[in-house]
């Protein structure tokens, strides 16, 4: 007996080195560039620093709901400390500046969270397979998960949906517990569960479905009619525990109700229309293809199998109905978005794992004596797991590959002189600033049609080099008809421009990168405005409330600016100032700027006067405008306008 402990302990305890060798091997990939969204370390790093206060708990993000930023936000604030402690840093300043300079370090940090949560749920799953149906279908499934393919690269990614599927599989496990126990204790555990399985990720929501499927089962079991589930005290207590979980770990999704619900809005329009140019009528196939790549030939028919041997023996398996109901739920749900990712499937590994591990065992008894069913499952599933651990071992190889991206600023680098002025569309290299200027071609993910408008030569006749991605080019080539603007843009590029590296890519290593040198930058005058009719395109977007026009202009202006090119940027700033509805007071005191270095202290004036309209209290505004009318002669009119600021100044003292 207690040899048979020892070698199960030893057989788990190796799944568990295996699943973290395959997450922790090369972790710091591509460092110290980084393309992946790694939003939940983004939004953490947004918290620390505020105009009012030191730290903004509050997100203003809600495409996906907070947990995880919390939690990156607490392994950033033990890194600070650790750095306080040895002298490193000494304000949260510094930390800030260091990322900012070199990001690997958090970066480094956000993956290895991840990847934690990416062996948990490997954990996870062996309890819950052992509360499903035993010590070995918990084995088999762990070793499952342990190296598929899809789970292992997003445990290497800094994604929601890692901690998702952690959350996930502990939720289904107290949700059995439930089914095993009458407690009303025990309701609050899979509640708590889910309630942080949402707060990681909406879907994670969905998990109240096998929850009540449990309390149903409850009430068949002793004879009640099933309607009466919705009256259980104890159901209710459990989804009461969830939502207040969820409330707890994600309390802005309330307290900024209005923010929470617009970017729910557009996550919900996001998964409607889908990610354009990528995305295929049907959602079957892709997903079809993902579960194909991750179980394959050697887990696939097991998983198939396992599912066929329940439906066929439902009335008996009533443990595993509330797996088979989150399954299908879940699967049906992701199936009506026309968004497609392969992550998505990922909440339902756990599930296949499960299946595949329950006809393994029922074939194991076929097979075997009993005495020997422990050893034989153990091979069996050491077998089926090896290849695609080995295939999944190949596939991490890759990430030892440079990125395109990166070869490409490596050249930009070598062979390019500071200053020179870059357009550049998006997933293309993150140039160094301001070593060199960058004008970033906007993408809408929405409404993609909106960016033709910038997609139009004319707006980069003075800018240097053109920098594209095929990530972004191919979505617009997959619908000529509806991107025929951006098409004849690409079109243009190959004939009016000078295509002068260019950086292959794939799927695994990245996009290929193209790099064209604008040969007519050098015959344009330090004067010459950008054609007047571009701007009358941009009036439908800005009407839509888009943020990225006066983004793309003050980007425009800015580089400009940095060039000397004064004329040219104060053109593009009076436009900036014209079409936006409400002209931040920035872009004012830019303008302003702009003009003093031209001479025009008359046009300075006028914008600082203008700003001050804007708004009344902006002390910083009569001060400059102030020191204009003293630069200009117009001595009164300093003096009336600096006593209007230090009347300002005063009231605003008394306030405090």
């Amino acid at each position: 007996m207690v040899q048979t402990v020892f070698k199960y302990r030893l057989f788990l305890a190796a799944i568990l080195l295996a699943a973290s060798g395959l997450r922790f091997f090369n972790l710091d990939y591509d460092l110290p560039e980084v393309y992946e969204e790694a939003t939940p370390m983004i939004q953490a790093l947004e918290m620390w620093a505020s105009e009012d206060e030191p730290f903004d708990f509050n997100p203003h993000f809600f495409n996906y709901p907070s947990f995880y930023f919390y939690i990156q936000f607490l392994s950033q604030a033990i890194y600070f400390c650790a750095n306080v402690l040895i002298g490193r840093f000494s304000s949260t300043h510094d930390m800030l500046a260091l990322h900012e300079q070199d990001p690997s370090e958090l970066v480094l940090l956000a993956r290895v969270i991840t990847a934690l949560f990416g062996v948990g749920a490997v954990w996870a799953v062996h309890l819950l397979g052992c509360r499903l149906s035993g010590p070995n279908t918990g084995l088999i499934a762990a070793a499952a998960l342990a190296v598929l393919p899809t789970h292992v690269a997003a445990s290497r990614t800094i994604l929601v949906d890692t901690p998702l599927v952690f959350f996930v599989a502990l939720a289904l496990r107290g949700i059995l517990q439930v089914l095993d126990s009458g407690r009303r204790t025990h309701a609050l555990l899979p509640g708590l569960w889910i309630g942080l399985a949402a707060s990681s990720k909406y879907t994670g929501a969905l998990l109240v479905l096998p929850l009540v499927v449990v309390f149903a089962l409850r009430i068949h079991r002793a004879g009640g009619r099933l309607w009466t589930t919705l009256k259980l005290t104890d159901l209710w207590i459990g989804i009461g525990t969830a939502a207040f979980a969820f409330l707890v770990t994600s309390p802005y999704c309330l307290l900024d109700f209005k923010a929470f619900w617009t970017d729910l809005s557009y996550e919900r329009a996001h998964m409607t229309i889908g990610h354009f140019g990528t995305d295929s009528g049907s959602n079957l196939s892709p997903y079809a293809g993902v579960f194909w790549d991750n179980f394959g030939i050697w887990l696939g028919p097991f998983v198939l199998a396992g599912v066929v041997l329940l439906l066929l023996r439902l009335r008996e398996q009533t443990r595993w109905q509330p797996l088979l109901a989150f399954c299908f739920f879940y699967t049906g749900v992701i199936l009506t978005w026309s968004a497609q990712a392969g992550h998505y499937l990922l909440p339902v590994f756990p599930c296949f794992a499960l299946f595949a591990a329950g006809s393994i065992s029922a074939l194991s008894k076929h097979l075997s004596r009993p005495t020997r069913q422990a050893r034989s499952l153990m091979q069996v599933s050491l077998l089926l797991s090896l290849p695609i651990g080995i295939g999944t071992a190949l596939d991490m190889t890759s990430y030892t590959e440079r990125d395109p991206r990166t070869e490409a600023k490596a050249w930009v680098e070598t062979h390019l002189v500071p200053g020179t002025i870059f357009a550049m569309e998006f997933h293309t290299p993150n140039l160094s600033e301001p070593t060199h200027t960058t004008v970033r071609i906007p993408m809408y993910v929405i409404q993609p049609d909106l960016s033709a408008p910038f997609y139009d030569l004319r707006w980069y006749a003075d800018i240097d080099y053109i920098v594209t991605s095929s990530s972004v080019r191919h979505r617009y080539k997959s619908d000529p008809e509806r991107f025929n603007r951006q098409v004849s843009f690409y079109d243009s590029l190959e004939k009016e421009m000078t295509l002068v590296a260019e950086f292959p890519g794939s799927g695994t290593f990245g996009p290929t990168i193209k790099i064209y040198h604008n040969p007519r930058r050098a015959s344009r005058s330090p004067d010459a405005h950008i054609d007047s009719t571009l701007y009358s395109r941009l009036d439908q977007s800005l009407n839509l409330g888009d943020t990225n026009v006066p983004i793309f202009l003050r980007s425009l202006r800015d580089a400009f600016d940095q060039k000397g090119w004064y004329a040219k940027a104060a053109d593009v700033g009076r436009w900036l100032i014209r079409l936006t509805p409400d002209p931040s007071i920035y872009d004012l005191d830019d303008l302003a700027h702009i003009a003093l270095k031209q001479g025009d202290i008359s046009g300075a004036i006028q914008s600082w006067k203008q700003a001050i309209q804007f708004d009344s209290t902006a002390a910083s505004a009569y001060t400059n405008l102030g020191v204009a009318y003293a630069r200009n002669g117009e001595f009164d009119r300093a003096v009336a306008v600096f006593e209007q600021g230090l009347d300002l100044a005063s009231e605003s003292s008394n306030l405090f």
